[in-house]
């Protein structure tokens, strides 16, 4: 992944990975007039387009969104990537109770009226990740050899890709790339009384993971780049980040 210079760094806010929590600490280290939230509903990608073509973006240092990969070409400034990502399931399991706990959210209704499997079994609720971090349409199809290609532009237009099961060393790992002050935070947006994946029975925990392939295999290879950048830290660092650990309540 790429380091950052001046860019400007879009936050790629996938649901239900603790990107809530992360912009509340991306809000902590960057003053209210280096921040856009741009969380609106937009009516389809011209709109967008538009709305991104008109960002005044000059002393901008972060782009929180609920966008896709490739709005970096509609914006006046330079720009590269953060997101975090989820065990796929566990995602999965986390969106459809946080939907249906939400009397307000705008599937609501509709998902009051769905099983987890017809949930997961629409289109744009499989490989949701994937889709999001290689900018594919959530509606369409993605396979592997897709992923094996994206893995160019994660290289080239991601600065830092965060694991939601590895949060305190995201963060950590993050604080050290961009030089935030601080990384305290309170959980944040958590789903409550929902199942644990053990608790599913196994063949809805097959054919999750069947509707989910690639969205594994993005979540292993960010998984095995942090872990790599964890493995080089020095000495020093890594006792740094067993105080962290020992600070934050864990996600």
């Amino acid at each position: 992944m790429t380091e950052p210079t001046k860019n400007v760094l879009i936050h790629l806010h996938m649901p239900k990975t603790a990107g809530t929590t992360l912009n509340s600490i991306i809000k902590k280290n960057y003053t209210q007039n280096e921040i856009i939230d741009l969380y609106e509903s937009f009516k389809d990608h011209q709109a967008v387009v538009q709305r991104l073509e008109s960002l005044n973006l000059e002393g901008v240092k972060c782009l929180n969104c609920h966008l896709s990969f490739g709005i970096h070409q509609h914006l006046s400034e330079p720009s590269l990537y953060i997101t975090m990502l989820r065990e796929p399931i566990d995602r999965v399991i986390s969106e459809y109770y946080f939907i249906r706990h939400t009397p307000h959210h705008g599937l609501h209704e509709k998902v009051m009226k769905m099983e987890l499997l017809e949930y997961q079994r629409e289109a744009n609720n499989m490989n949701k990740q994937s889709k999001i971090v290689l900018g594919f349409p959530l509606t369409g199809d993605i396979g592997l050899n897709d992923f094996e290609k994206g893995k160019k532009n994660i290289k080239k237009h991601f600065a830092f890709i965060g694991i939601t099961e590895l949060f305190n060393e995201t963060i950590y790992l993050m604080q050290k790339q961009f030089d935030w002050w601080t990384i305290h935070y309170r959980k944040k947006n958590i789903t409550r009384n929902r199942p644990e994946i053990k608790a599913l029975p196994e063949h809805i925990i097959q054919e999750l993971k069947r509707n989910n392939e690639v969205d594994y295999a993005l979540y292993s290879y960010a998984k095995q780049l942090l872990e790599e950048k964890l493995a080089r830290l020095d000495a020093q660092s890594k006792e740094d980040l067993k105080t962290l650990m020992a600070r934050n309540t864990k996600i």
